[in-house]
């Protein structure tokens, strides 16, 4: 057998396997996913400006967080970052595990499972947040994995259900695909409780 065959088989088969490792690195790099959906989010926002006000259709952030799918409209993301450390604050309610920082600024690490009630889960395997802003306030919401960002017609958008507890439905801009809630940070984010706990 040729060996000089043999060896540019086997030269090709590694360079090949480099190649997909060095993909599965950007693919699981939360720095190299938020410049992929921040490039995303650039097409579909051009997209949506050519078209008429009556076909606009909702651009948001699609993650999800211990089984639960939730989206963000893309107005309201300033960043997705890996969620390297956060540090921990004495008698913070559950739905604040603690603090990042983010480009000078310290930030609450919001958990929205938590504030909705739903079944607690460790933070161990929760390695990226979402920086947010509406209604003049900026938080980093916890999530696990951060999915894509779609744009889907506005009709596609089904009616908030009924939340736990008494929280407020218009806290729901409504669902996609079944079960996915798409937030309305501008209305949670004027929770009291979430300025409450800083003085407490």
């Amino acid at each position: 057998m040729d060996s000089t065959i043999d060896n540019s088989v086997w030269d090709l088969l590694r360079s090949r396997m480099n190649e997909v490792s060095a993909m599965q690195l950007r693919k699981n790099d939360p720095r190299a996913l938020a410049e992929k959906l921040a490039n995303r989010a650039r097409i579909l926002r051009g997209r949506a400006e050519q078209q008429s006000s009556t076909e606009i259709p909702l651009i948001f952030l699609a993650f999800h967080k211990a089984g639960e799918r939730y989206g963000i409209p893309i107005d309201d993301v300033l960043e997705v970052q890996a969620l390297d450390q956060f540090t921990a604050i004495p008698r913070t309610p559950p739905f604040i595990p603690g603090v990042v920082h983010w480009r000078g600024a310290i930030l609450a690490l919001f958990d929205p499972g938590k504030f909705f009630g739903m079944a607690e889960t460790g933070i161990a395997d929760k390695h990226v947040c979402i920086i947010v802003e509406a209604s003049h306030r900026r938080v980093a919401v916890l999530t696990g994995e951060v999915d894509d960002i779609l744009s889907v017609p506005r009709h596609e958008v089904k009616p908030p259900p009924p939340l736990p507890g008494d929280l407020p439905a218009d806290w729901i801009l409504g669902v996609h695909d079944e079960n996915r809630l798409i937030l309305r940070l501008d209305l949670i984010l004027q929770d009291p409780r979430l300025e409450d706990w800083k003085n407490e």
